[in-house]
């Protein structure tokens, strides 16, 4: 599926003259491995090269696990140990945060085209980050993770294109969910940090750039406006963030 076409010779003719021989124009099919793969392999690399690594029990478990094939990797299109680790089972809770931080930087870092977010909807991964986000803002020492994890619905919102748009704001009502995170809370103990404050306010441009970009498109072949329902709701929000003075003096770290 996910393939890039290489021609030989792609310029020339039919038959191409080497020399005193005469050849035809050949096609090759190189596989490629998505980016989730190939940023994940790099990254278990690092850390399988150094035992003293605070990832590689993890790692060395994940890789332990492989018995097909004398162990092969074969994970090629999927989404290699994210899920065992952002839903990390380790009784030590320091390790789990360890790993959930890790599983949401390598996703990050590895998601960079729509093919990419196409492979992490059908984990269901948008939703279960979606849903976690609520006991983040509750937790008093989880606000690195809660930054954390604004940049990557960030990062989902503008690799994805039009199929993260679709996804993410038609379908899991992604604008609905930023009012509703703040709408029942104190801004100051959701975002106590001004970076949590400005974070919060770009993941809102950026959903609602999406939506009408997206919304503008479909318009233009429809013929039919759509309705911007939270317009009201999400400006709202924006003025309780901007309006709340309060900053924790005592930072903590990003």
């Amino acid at each position: 599926r996910r393939a890039m076409q290489i021609k030989k010779l792609s310029e020339a003719g039919d038959r191409v003259e080497l020399g005193s021989t005469s050849v035809s124009k050949q096609r090759f099919n190189v596989t490629m491995l998505p980016a989730l793969s190939a940023v994940f392999l790099a990254k278990a690399l690092m850390i399988m090269s150094r035992p003293s690594d605070d990832m590689y029990g993890a790692m060395n478990k994940y890789f332990l696990r492989l018995n097909d094939y004398h162990g092969a990797f074969q994970d090629c299109f999927g989404l290699p140990a994210f899920l065992s680790l952002y839903c990390s089972s380790s009784d030590d809770l320091t390790r789990c945060r360890t790993e959930r931080n890790w599983a949401l930087l390598t996703l990050k870092d590895s998601t960079v085209d729509e093919f990419c977010y196409r492979i992490i909807s059908q984990h269901h991964v948008p939703e279960l980050i979606m849903s976690s986000f609520d006991s983040l803002c509750d937790q008093v020492g989880g606000k690195s993770e809660l930054s954390l994890t604004i940049d990557v619905i960030q990062c989902l919102i503008q690799s994805g294109g039009s199929r993260s748009a679709t996804h993410l704001i038609k379908r899991l009502g992604l604008l609905s969910w930023l009012h509703g995170v703040i709408s029942w809370r104190s801004i100051s103990t959701v975002l106590p940090f001004a970076t949590l404050k400005c974070k919060f306010l770009q993941l809102i441009s950026t959903a609602v750039t999406s939506y009408c970009d997206e919304y503008s498109n479909s318009d233009s072949l429809d013929g039919d406006q759509t309705i911007f329902l939270e317009k009201v709701p999400l400006a709202d929000a924006v003025i309780q963030i901007c309006l709340d003075g309060s900053d924790a003096s005592s930072n903590e770290s990003h």
